[in-house]
């Protein structure tokens, strides 16, 4: 079952371990950075689920990383912030981020807050088909389990995906053949909230594909030029 990655990124190390044992207990796994320039040698923003965000940084400012967020990643964004005053929302939000939370923040809220932006980014939109799918989908030498959020090969090995990437996987399943847009998939992803860069879906469905590769019978994602992408039509088991 893929489970909810969230980076911090949070130089107060107190506030931090405070929480980490929050959203451990939640069953979420927790990483940590404190600096812009720890935060600059993440290769991969699209592992992590949801990014949390402090403003004021020792060397920068945290709305440089909403926008770096914005520009590589589909993740969601929440800014914890003691920052106060309208204009510091305001800025956060227009360039991206998800939610705005003030410190001190209240445990329940916070995790009330988290909860409903994992939900909204499972939110996916109805397929564009007829068709009536079950909580297992055969496609090719995979089966996935839409309930346990589960990718498996006929030889029993699981397909390590984030929860967007199982998202995106689903998202092609119930659209097969049909061509989809980065708009188009970025909407069945993450609903009309989306604020980054379309290209953030090109790296998602980059990852896709190789976490995908199999030596019996590959998936096979074709590019339709200025268009978009599509997933090969293939029978249900």
């Amino acid at each position: 079952m893929s489970m909810t990655r969230i980076l911090v990124v949070e130089d107060d190390i107190d506030f931090y371990e405070e929480l980490e044992e929050l959203l451990l207990t939640k069953g979420y796994q927790v990483e940590c950075v404190r600096t812009l320039y720890q935060f600059r040698q993440i290769a991969d923003l699209n592992i992590f689920d949801i990014i949390v965000v402090d403003l004021n940084l020792p060397d920068g400012d945290g709305t440089d990383i909403i926008r770096m967020i914005r520009e590589q990643s589909a993740s969601g964004v929440i800014v914890v912030s003691g920052k106060t005053d309208q204009t510091h929302k305001v800025l956060a939000l227009e360039i991206g981020a998800d939610d705005y939370v003030e410190k001190p923040l209240s445990s329940l809220e916070f995790v009330a807050r988290v909860r409903r932006l994992i939900r909204r980014s499972e939110v996916i939109a109805k397929p564009e088909s007829n068709d009536n799918f079950g909580n297992v989908i055969a496609y090719k030498n995979w089966v996935t389990d839409l309930q346990m959020r589960t990718v498996t090969n006929a030889h029993g090995r699981l397909a390590e995906l984030t929860k967007l990437e199982f998202d995106l996987w689903v998202v092609f399943l119930k659209n097969q053949g049909a061509v989809l847009s980065r708009d188009r998939l970025i909407y069945l992803l993450r609903g009309q909230s989306w604020a980054g860069s379309d290209r953030a879906i090109d790296g998602l469905l980059s990852r896709l594909r190789r976490k995908l590769i199999d030596d019996k019978d590959c998936v096979k994602f074709n590019t339709v030029h200025g268009v978009g992408y599509s997933l090969e039509k293939c029978a249900f088991a």
